[in-house]
């Protein structure tokens, strides 16, 4: 008799059961796929529905598991169409073989896939481009890095109050704004739910509830209230942002101290002026009278970063003559702190809600400049797909009709879109409710398939909660089904996840955000189960710092793996059949990649085989550090601090004798001079000089190429531990390059200072594969990545660390409302509600990590392993996930070795050695008898050959079309330095206005031609009349003048020429003839003066050789002269053929 699950009736349920509409909660290891194929071979066999499978929608969280339901349910399909008897009647047969020839048009896969079926077959209803394209993550990246440069330039240009606030008490908005930026538009289905921007509130009242305060503690300290001498005044400003208690030096001395306490006698009050309630009200009172003789927006800035310490213990009793004074001063303090309290919460509020409306329309922007290019995301799929589904009454009653059935696997980690998606569809004729609660499903077309235990994506947007109120709406209208039959781990295993589980996972008494526990039944009764490993007694890590301590358990960790693979103590049950372990039966999983040197250095110590799958190293590596560095230096010569770091990088080598011996002789390390003698330090000057030279010239692969081939970068990092790793990450970076150079317009400026947003933000990249997918070698991956694998053993790595980074941006959908962060802890600025937010999202959060734990054991089929108080302060101070498993563990008395307590089995880690076996430096073997400079010198000529036959064969075959714009050969740091402070408008966006009027040659009226460009170009309306008052007095300069008496003169002339080098392309300002002679003409809008013009000029002449020489090619005529006009001074400068300049003005 064939053994059944212990849930085969829900499973029953959940097969058969097609008219009711089912939420399936299967927990961990319960064979759902098994249960989404069942449940789509019965809709096509069933006579009763008759479902067709291209009709059939199945949704799947990852393109990998489509493409496992899809070969899964091929299989059944056939097995089940084989396995047919004489009783089955000829429909079931062919409702098979239809089935099959359908299952290549069936919609299986992921939300986004389904989303982007739909919008193409109806664009003109989702009002977007039919011909659009789904951006991968690469080029929205960069596009989003593009619109970004653009937003923050306008934005910096224009007068916004609250951005100076915010930078002047030290809030970098690069660094805050980029993150905030990215988070609206990530939620920006969620804007509506941003605070309205309110005003900066009045710090008048404030000043005058503090004054009134201040009075009543300089009577207790003996000041005059209104005392502030000039030294005071002068140290107004760092005073009034310092914390009132810190003891200093005041810089008024009370000089008598009188009583004001009840007696009202003259008593002395304090006896000692240092005591730290008197200097806390002497410092609140320098602060107060600082305040009042700064203006509103200063003074509201001081008051919201006052910061006055609590009063509680402050000061000494000794030091005061009574109770009463010293208590009186405490509750005044106190009464101060709440005063500037409430107005710093207001007064952040409004900062912070004036920060997030200026922000929006980045959001804006980059939508609009995605809808130009034809471009959608990932997140536009599913909102455009919402907003036509829930808009468009026509369009919803189109694909109702069109698919007759939806599935959904991994419900619980889904985005709300989805669910507003999924409901819409699957709504009954007739009805167009325009919310989806309040959606009347069609009688079984639903069917949803999760488990609220492994909701682990919140901060993609998953919400656990969403996913109980479906099933409260499931249950209520349809039916609810469990499984808990578990298939993939022993008993051991099973039953340390129940008495762990079920003590974590409970249902709290407020909220939704944790499900009751649904205790798991193993199917396999054999041996393994759950390893703990405590350090040995011979272990004294008291005074070890938290590194140390996790190199410590990094070291336990690769010598158990090695004693286990080695021994077989350990055995591996597959199916019925018992095999030895290997190491790829073995997974290392984290909460976090933060620290995972330490293990990959222990893994190799012990020559561990291992491969690391995604995880944000990839940015953090030394060698890719090491090339942003060096690509930094080629781009900015004046970038100090990344030249120096690339001179030390492993691509040069240099030490810092020889950079110092270097700079005492040449007084420079810069390498835009002339070359100074020779020497390693001057070869590698040469070589940047070089490339910097050509870094516009040609392709960026091509120059990545020149570098390794110049610095032999590939094989110095060939010979270093994790030598092939290492060199596959360098030649991914080409590969990158080479991506994003297809985007088109990808300078080398702009992929450097992408690669270097990649390193500073540590976003998410794999490193490049180096090991083939049946290599046998440990795997190292983030319980994330981890979701829906499995492996005989499983080690939850650093289980006391990793704690995630607090989210600035949270979101409240049983509000409505966004709440925001911006700042440091110690001077936040926040939305008026973020604190209870915060709060609310705590619990959240530790409710997720507890199911992230929950994750991590459910991966072990045979063993779960567990390293337990190798953190520093041991068990009892452990963090991260095993905090919550504290109160059930043995503690370190309890753990016998070698014994199970309490159903752990606590490995004896006596037994290991716990120190790394010493590592022998690398030494290549030479034959003394042999020609070693002969041979060596002949195989790097035949090597150089051929990388040159390579280097031209792969050029020719698949370079990308470069393209060469005049415009960026431009030396800006050049310009730079030749420009001079000044407030008048500016930038990349400024110079386009003002191009752009003086085309206009022939307006009537150029402010109204001005103010329309400046309003395309998003710029404040008072720019417009800068512009025209500059474009006005260059109509009247000699040079244009000159050019109105010419023959002929073109403004904005395109041209584009097909060179050796790729194609050059561009538009040149003005070009007029003279006779036979022609003269081109660039305008520049930079912040230069008189002085600096003849400097900035040489900074264009590359720009303007190339413009001529394209002339010249391209018309058959000579260029006379090329002329740099600054608009701002009215200065021409003449770039002559001979490079020398002269000022024609």
């Amino acid at each position: 008799m064939n053994k059944l699950p212990a849930d085969q009736p829900q499973r029953e349920i959940a097969k058969g059961d097609l008219a009711t509409n089912l939420l399936v909660e299967a927990s961990a290891g319960t064979g759902k796929t098994t249960v989404l194929v069942d449940r789509l071979i019965q809709l096509v066999t069933s006579p009763e529905v008759k479902a067709r499978l291209r009709d059939v929608v199945a949704i799947t969280f990852t393109e990998k598991a489509a493409g496992e339901l899809k070969a899964k349910l091929r299989d059944k399909l056939e097995e089940t169409l084989t396995g047919l008897g004489k009783e089955s009647g000829p429909q079931e047969a062919d409702a098979l073989s239809q089935a099959l020839e359908d299952l290549d048009q069936a919609h299986l896969g992921t939300i986004h896939s389904f989303c982007a079926s739909l919008l193409r077959e109806r664009p003109v209803e989702a009002g977007i481009d039919p011909e659009f394209e789904v951006t991968d993550p690469l080029k929205a990246d960069l596009l989003e890095e593009e619109v970004w440069r653009e937003w923050l330039e306008r934005v910096m240009s224009g007068d916004h109050q609250c951005l100076r606030a915010a930078a002047t008490v030290g809030l970098d908005l690069h660094r805050e704004l980029r993150p905030l930026c990215r988070a609206l538009n990530a939620n920006r289905d969620l804007l509506g739910w941003l605070p309205s921007p309110v005003e900066t509130p009045d710090v008048s009242p404030v000043i005058g509830e503090l004054r009134r305060i201040v009075e009543a503690l300089c009577r207790f300290i003996g000041v005059q209230s209104t005392a502030a001498d000039d030294r005071t005044r002068q140290d107004a400003h760092r005073r009034s942002v310092a914390p009132c208690g810190r003891r200093e030096s005041p810089s008024v001395t009370p000089t008598r101290v009188y009583a004001a306490g009840s007696s009202g006698g003259g008593a002395p009050c304090c006896r000692d002026p240092n005591d730290r309630a008197a200097v806390a009200a002497l410092n609140l009172a320098q602060a107060v009278s600082a305040m009042c003789s700064l203006g509103p927006a200063a003074a509201a800035l001081a008051a919201g970063r006052l910061e006055i310490p609590k009063a509680g213990r402050l000061g000494a009793q000794k030091n005061w003559a009574d109770k009463q004074s010293l208590a009186r001063v405490r509750e005044l303090l106190d009464q101060a702190r709440d005063v500037q309290e409430r107005f710093g919460q207001s007064w952040g509020h409004a900062i912070v809600s004036q920060i997030a409306a200026r922000c929006r329309p980045f959001v804006d922007d980059l939508s609009h400049r995605k809808e130009e290019q034809a471009l959608l995301d990932f997140q536009d799929l599913l909102l455009r797909t919402r907003d036509m589904l829930q808009g468009n009454r026509e369009a919803r009653r189109y694909f109702k009709r069109e698919f007759s059935h939806l599935l959904v696997d991994e419900f619980q980690d889904t985005d709300p879109l989805q669910t507003e998606i999924v409901f819409f569809l699957a709504e009954q004729e007739g009805k167009l409710a325009s919310d989806w609660r309040e959606v009347e499903l069609a009688p079984g077309k639903l069917f949803v398939v999760g488990d609220p235990k492994q909701s682990i994506y919140r901060f993609r947007r998953a919400d656990i909660e969403l996913f109980q109120q479906v099933g409260e709406l499931l249950t209520q209208t349809g039916g609810r089904v469990e499984l808990s039959q578990n298939f993939r781990s022993l008993s051991g295993v099973i039953d340390r996840a129940n008495d762990l589980f079920a003590a974590l996972i409970r249902k709290p008494e407020e909220g939704n955000y944790q499900p009751d526990y649904v205790p798991l039944v193993s199917w396999w009764e054999r041996p393994g189960g759950a390893v703990l490993l405590y350090p040995p007694a011979s272990l004294d890590a008291t005074r070890a710092s938290a590194d140390e301590c996790r190199a410590n358990e990094a070291t336990c960790l690769a010598e158990f793996i090695q004693q286990v693979v080695t021994t077989q103590e350990f055995a591996v049950f597959d199916e019925d059949c018992e095999r030895p372990l290997k190491y790829s039966d073995i997974a290392l999983l984290f909460r976090v990649t933060t620290g995972l040197d330490a293990y990959e250095d222990a893994l190799r110590d012990y020559g561990i085989p291992y491969l690391v799958t995604g995880g944000r190293r990839f940015y953090a590596r030394q060698e890719i550090k090491a090339l942003v560095a060096v690509l930094r230096a080629v781009d900015n010569p004046q970038d100090e601090v990344a030249l120096y770091a690339a001179l030390k990088s492993p691509f040069f080598g240099l030490s810092d004798e020889q950079l110092f011996l270097h700079f005492h002789a040449a007084r420079t390390l810069r390498y835009t001079g002339t070359p100074t003698g020779g020497g390693p330090v001057s070869e590698a000057l040469d070589c940047l000089r070089r490339l910097h030279a050509g870094r516009n010239r040609g392709s960026t692969p091509r120059l990545l190429w020149a570098l390794f081939e110049e610095t032999k970068a590939l094989e110095l990092f060939a010979l270093k531990p994790l030598g092939e790793q290492r060199v596959a990450n360098l030649l991914k970076v080409i590969d990158t390059a080479r991506t994003l150079e297809t985007t088109g317009g990808l300078t080398f400026r702009q992929f450097v200072s992408w690669l270097r947003d990649m390193e500073q933000s540590e976003q998410e990249e794999a490193e490049s594969p180096t090991a083939e997918k049946d290599d046998d070698f440990v795997n190292l991956l983030t319980v994330h990545k981890a979701k829906g694998l499995e492996y005989p053993l499983v080690i939850l790595a650093n289980p006391a660390g990793g704690q995630p980074h607090p989210e600035n941006l949270l979101a409240d959908r049983s509000a409505g409302a966004l709440h925001l962060k911006l700042g440091s802890s110690k001077l936040p600025f926040q939305s008026s509600g973020f604190a209870t937010a915060q709060e609310r999202e705590r619990l959240r959060w530790e409710a997720e990590e507890i199911r992230l734990f929950y994750v991590a054991v459910t991966r072990a089929k045979n063993w779960f392993v567990m390293p337990v108080g190798w953190n520093k302060g041991g068990l009892d101070k452990a963090q991260g996930l095993i905090q919550f498993a504290r109160p059930l563990l043995p503690t370190p008395e309890q753990a016998i070795p070698g014994q199970v307590v309490n159903g752990w089995h606590c490995y004896d880690t006596g037994r290991l050695g716990l120190k790394r076996p010493a590592q022998e430096p690398f030494r290549v073997p030479l034959d003394p008898d042999s020609d070693l400079a002969a041979e060596a010198e002949a195989v790097l000529a035949q090597r150089k050959k051929w990388h040159a036959a390579k280097g031209e064969t792969v050029g020719r075959a698949s370079r990308a079309p470069v393209v060469i714009r005049p415009s960026d050969l431009a030396d800006e740091d050049r310009v730079h330095a030749a420009a001079r402070p000044s407030d008048a408008p500016g930038g990349k966006l400024f110079g386009e206005l003002v191009h752009r009027l003086l085309e206009e040659t022939d307006a009537e009226d150029l402010m109204a031609v001005a103010a329309r460009a400046a309003a395309d170009l998003r710029l404040p309306t008072e720019v417009a009349a800068e512009a025209v008052e500059l474009v006005e007095k260059a109509h009247a300069s000699p040079l244009l003048q000159r050019a109105q008496r010419a023959t002929e003169k073109w403004h904005e002339l395109p041209f584009s020429l097909k060179t050796d080098e790729g194609t050059v392309e561009g538009a040149i300002d003005l070009v007029f003839r003279e006779g036979d002679r022609l003269v081109v003409v660039d305008f520049k809008t930079d912040q230069v003066g008189p002085d600096g013009a003849h400097e900035a000029a040489q900074a264009y002449a590359p720009q303007l050789q190339q413009y001529a020489g394209a002339l010249e090619k391209l018309t058959g005529r000579a260029v006379a002269e090329t002329i740099v006009f600054f608009l701002r001074p009215r200065v021409e400068v003449s770039l002559r053929a001979h490079s020398e300049v002269a000022d024609t003005a």
